[in-house]
């Protein structure tokens, strides 16, 4: 649906990550000023949201700016 490679919730659907090709215009769409979606970060293809309703957790954020997927 959003054009992403896979996808999984976490923390009892607290948080999801998805994967995408970052050359994919999906993944330019996800992460730009448009973006129909809550992005609180990416990382080398990698997608970190918080659904609608659910407060961005900020030490989650930088742990996972932290990480080098590649």
């Amino acid at each position: 649906m959003i054009g992403a490679i896979d996808g999984k919730e976490y923390n009892d659907g607290n948080v999801e990550l998805y994967q995408f090709d970052e050359n994919d215009d999906a993944y330019k769409q996800i992460i730009g000023e448009n973006s129909p979606m809550n992005v609180s970060a990416y990382n080398e293809g990698i997608v970190l949201i918080f659904p609608t309703g659910q407060a961005p957790d900020d030490e989650m954020i930088d742990t996972f700016n932290g990480i080098e997927f590649k």
